[in-house]
């Protein structure tokens, strides 16, 4: 008995390899007539916290939702129709506004006016309408700061980062532990020039690694220097920095890049607009870089490839979504693992029709969903969409199971010469 089922283990293992992973129908939830609502170089727009998902973009108009909250794990959503900005130009018509999601509330980052005026902070308390917002001043904020990026590691511990646009690109951080109420420290990520003063020309993410602290990817390109991605780590009392990937051939167009920290290591996806390549730089157990192919995403504009991790642990999974044009623009993804590394083929998010602009995902999915939630804005349509990417393991299942088992039944697979075993 014991062979026998081995046996069918293995057969099991090879159909579930074959079977793509199944995405939900696309699903209306809020509308906006924002370009680029959801613009992702590599601003993360919301996040989950228990059952609570929450995700913001940008508005163009009267009537215009601006930010949606679920409190079932993404059956239903509330979308609201509120303005954040309070300033004469509402910079909530901005699309590079950066929001993190942190115990029961939003935290906001994002510039006043389209010229380079300081940036502000506000934080939406539950239940999460425009009465229910806090609005602060950044303390130290000249008119030289330009697009912010906000990650939350306690419900007042927040940190910003930006970059000094008349500094030679010096990247800054602001640091309060009461909402930058009073408590506000303020420093740089690192001193010396990352070699570009023109505002374009740095795009920089920020995520939060597994003991709390923040790591920020730059991504830096000019005329005359080596352009790459450096990585900036927290350890509590300083940052210490490495290059993740050079290449002299990478360009303004390259800008978009998803970043995330898994297992305490770091990982990015890029789209090289030249061959039209999504690149993987991913960090070994010794603490260097490999560079990988995704796949080919040929797009008329930057992919703009995001990144969000599935669980934790030895299961935790990478999931990639990025633009792409095949018979129509289209959204696809892939998943990764440290044991299998990357999915064989790419699953069809959406279909034709829509349009989609970009592609948005949180930063960290819990293992007790049991889905990737993807959302992305269609310019056809005027309307955020989401859809629901099966996270039961890519394009691969991992037949063990977890615990005993209570019982057994097997059944003719779908292929010629399979089983499909099914257990509690």
């Amino acid at each position: 008995m014991k062979t026998k089922l081995i046996l069918m283990l293995i057969l099991l293992t090879m159909v579930a390899s074959a079977v793509p992973a199944q995405v939900t129908a696309p699903r209306n939830i809020a509308h906006t007539r924002a370009d680029h609502a959801l613009l992702a170089i590599p601003r993360y727009k919301g996040g989950i916290q228990g059952d609570t998902l929450a995700l913001m973009f940008a508005q163009a108009g009267t009537g215009d939702h601006g930010w949606v909250i679920s409190t079932d794990k993404g059956q239903n959503y509330t979308a609201v129709a509120a303005q954040i900005g309070q300033a004469s130009f509402d910079s909530w018509y901005l699309s590079d506004h950066s929001c993190a999601w942190f115990a029961g509330g939003f935290h906001i980052a994002y510039r006043i006016s389209t010229t380079s005026d300081p940036m502000e902070y506000r934080y939406i308390g539950a239940p999460y309408g425009a009465a229910n917002r806090e609005a602060v001043d950044i303390v130290g904020a000249g008119t030289d700061t330009y697009f912010p990026i906000i990650v939350a590691s306690g419900a007042d511990d927040v940190w910003i980062f930006n970059l000094e646009t008349n500094a030679n690109g010096n990247l800054r951080y602001w640091h309060s532990t009461d909402r930058f109420e009073s408590d506000v420290t303020i420093g740089r990520v690192y001193q010396a020039s990352l070699n570009e003063t023109t505002q374009n020309g740095l795009r920089i993410g920020a995520v939060l690694k597994e003991d709390g602290y923040p790591e920020v990817v730059a991504f830096q390109f000019g005329t005359t220097y080596t352009h790459s991605f450096m990585r900036f780590r927290y350890n509590g009392s300083s940052w210490d920095s490495t290059t993740m990937y050079a290449d002299n051939s990478l360009g303004a167009g390259d800008r978009g890049y998803g970043h995330v920290s898994m297992n305490g290591r770091s990982h990015l996806v890029y789209h090289d607009n030249d061959n039209g390549y999504v690149y993987h730089v991913g960090e070994t157990a010794g603490g260097s870089f490999t560079r990988t192919v995704v796949s080919q995403a040929v797009y008329a504009g930057n992919a703009n490839p995001q990144l969000s991790v599935y669980g934790s642990g030895p299961t935790a999974r990478l999931y990639a979504v990025w633009n792409c044009t095949d018979g129509g623009d289209l959204v696809v993804s892939k998943s990764f693992t440290e044991a299998d590394g990357w999915d064989a083929d790419s699953v069809r998010i959406m279909e034709p029709g829509y349009s989609p602009s970009s592609a948005q995902l949180m930063p960290l999915v819990p293992a007790d969903y049991s889905y990737i939630p993807v959302y992305f804005y269609s310019t056809t349509r005027d309307s955020i969409y989401v859809v629901q990417l099966d996270a039961s393991g890519g394009t691969s299942t991992d037949p063990v199971p977890p615990e005993q088992i209570d019982d057994l039944g097997a059944a003719p697979g779908d292929d010629e010469g399979s089983v499909r075993l099914t257990w509690t």
